[in-house]
């Protein structure tokens, strides 16, 4: 038996997804059976919509404390290689994303960095009253953008291209 999965929303990790599809009547069985998927899913939990919903192992042991060591390397291993793909995205000068792509690609950086710190793998970062502090220029702002390669950095110094 293949190992099971569960579909979580990017925005903000509900597994409460749905997917449209298209259903014919099976006269054989006497039952409905699938003819079909839509690509476009929905998160029933914030309303999120898009194509790009992650897939996660579903672990019976929840607690971190529990994994095994290679379990961990697994997916630490898998994050780092997502953080890739989306590092060349944003780095290739020759690709045009649009606006609401570029959102989902810093989006989802964003997730795999919520991802790492859930599972232990980096330390999470206190969230603080005052706001965060840019990497770049320094500024103390309310909210703040996660690089691939580490770095946090205001929307200012972002749009600039220091992101």
């Amino acid at each position: 038996m293949a190992d099971k999965i569960k579909v979580v929303c990017p925005k903000c990790g509900s597994d409460d997804v749905t997917r449209d599809g298209v259903l014919y009547w099976d006269v054989k069985n006497q039952c409905w059976a699938m003819a079909g998927e839509f690509d476009e899913m929905t998160c029933q939990n914030c309303h999120h919509e898009g194509h790009s919903f992650c897939e996660l192992p579903v672990d019976d042991s929840s607690d971190v404390a529990t994994r095994s060591a290679a379990d961990l390397k697994s997916a630490a291993n898998l994050l780092d290689e997502a953080t890739s793909i989306l590092n060349d995205i944003i780095d290739d000068e020759d690709n045009f994303i649009s606006s609401e792509a570029g959102e989902n690609v810093l989006l989802a950086v964003d997730t795999l960095h919520k991802v790492k710190a859930a599972l232990g793998l980096i330390p999470a970062h206190a969230e603080s009253d005052t706001g965060s502090k840019c990497d770049c220029c320094g500024e103390t702002v309310a909210e703040i953008i996660g690089c691939p390669d580490g770095r946090e950095v205001c929307s200012n110094c972002f749009d600039n291209g220091e992101g």
